[in-house]
Order: C-alpha cells, then structure tokens, then sequence
C-alpha cells in the first residue's frame, strides 16, 4: 500500500499500490480498479496527492517505460507536466513557491569513487528547474543516513524527511523555498517532559500532522513515533535554537 486518500463528499477512498489504483465508494466492501491512462506496466504507485483540485498519483519508474506524475482528468489519468524527465520520484508535496519531490538516484560518492550507491534525492522546484538539497553535512558530501529516505511531508510551510533512524526539518517560506540547500536542514529531537520538568529523549519521529490554531490557541504538531506512540507539542517549539524541542507529554 503506498498512499490512502478520503474524499469526504464523494465518500470515495482511493489507494495506491504497486499494481495500481484502486478505489471503493462502499466502506471496502468492494474495490474498483482505478487506472485508465496510466502506464500499461502497471508500474508502483506510490503516492496520492490533492493539489490544484486534482487528483494525482505519483507512478514510480524510469520516464522512459511510462512513469512520473499523472492527473485525473475528465476521461482518466494523464500527464501532469510536473517533474518531467525524473526518473524514480516517489513522492511529491507543494510548498510556498514552489514543490519538493523526492526520488530514487545513483549518486557518485565522488570523483575517484568507481561505483554507485543508492540514495534519495529531495528537489525544489519553484522555477521550473530542480535543485538537489538532499541533507548534507558541513563539507558538503550527503549524510549516509539519507541514503534511506521513507517519506517527505510538507507542515506548516516546513519539509520534514523521515530516514531510518533520523528525522530532519527545513525552512519552506516563500523566501526560503527558493534558496534550500544542503545543510539547511535541522535535527528533529523529540523529548518529554514530565511534571517534574525533567525532560526525556522520545524514539524516532516517523511521521506528522500540523494542525492549525487560532487566537487562543496555537497551532500543534502531532508526530508519530517508533516505540512512544503519537506526541504532539505547540509549534513554536520547533523552532526554538535549542537543538532539543521539547513536545510535552499528552
């Protein structure tokens, strides 16, 4: 299962999967294939996405046998026009400005290196062109954690990236968006703090959710995490210089 979407109106859910899309208007009851003007391979697909008020499936591949972004259109599925020519996205979020996407990609660890590895690459395109910002560390070369990038998610106007092991964050203002770089991303910490005020270190963040607030309340950020459950904490705390934002717990 790559992506689950729910259309409230419609009552519709529609999934992705690695042999298509699928969807059901009664509860699962029975499950309709949803693919008309995709790739007849029958390629991975691997995320769902509302934008601009269509539907779209990102398919994995090479662009060359079919793959890339396509749009539910009045007579089916069709290219979207976004991220032409990348091979192997596999997820695509909008930000102020602009879109990340984020792709499987051999990467030449350097110039005397002779093989190839394995990495993910997350793009901004605000411009029509895509710049690399996968994290890197000061000297510039890629973290090795990120070679296993799992999900982007777009909150709150910041790109989170979840990899085995390590979650990061970055800045996606409509100024910032067009300027990311690297070593622009930041460690996302979770802790607790209990009544005592004494703090912990929470296992890894897998996932989020923002939720907006209002005058008198402020907006939260509800992450799931490996071993601790769903946490949640206000957003001013993720941007605080402290390397350690403290999500309170319940």
């Amino acid at each position: 299962l790559g992506n689950l979407l729910l259309g409230s109106r419609t009552r519709t859910t529609t999934i992705a999967t690695r042999g298509g899309v699928y969807k059901t208007t009664d509860r699962g009851s029975t499950w309709t294939e949803f693919d008309k003007g995709l790739p007849e391979a029958a390629p991975p697909v691997t995320a769902l996405r509302f934008r601009d008020g269509f539907l779209h499936a990102v398919v994995y591949g090479a662009v060359d046998n079919g793959a890339g972004v396509y749009k539910l259109g009045n007579s089916g599925w069709e290219p979207a026009g976004i991220a032409p020519g990348l091979d192997n996205v596999f997820d695509i979020q909008d930000i102020p400005g602009g879109m990340v996407a984020a792709r499987y990609e051999k990467y030449k660890k350097d110039e005397a290196a002779s093989d190839y590895w394995w990495t993910v690459r997350v793009s901004v395109n605000s411009t029509g062109s895509w710049t690399d910002i996968t994290p890197t560390n000061k000297d510039g070369t890629k973290i090795a954690a990120c070679t296993s990038i799992d999900k982007i998610r777009v909150q709150d106007n910041k790109v989170f990236l979840f990899a085995k092991g390590i979650a990061k964050w970055a800045d996606a203002s409509a100024n910032a968006s067009e300027e990311l770089i690297g070593n622009d991303w930041k460690d996302l910490v979770l802790s607790a703090r209990d009544v005592s005020g004494n703090v912990s270190i929470l296992s890894n963040a897998t996932d989020v959710v923002y939720c907006p607030g209002n005058h008198a309340h402020p907006g939260k950020y509800y992450f799931a995490t490996e071993s601790h459950g769903i946490r949640g904490g206000v957003a001013s705390r993720l941007t605080e210089v402290t390397p350690l934002p403290t999500f309170p717990v319940g």
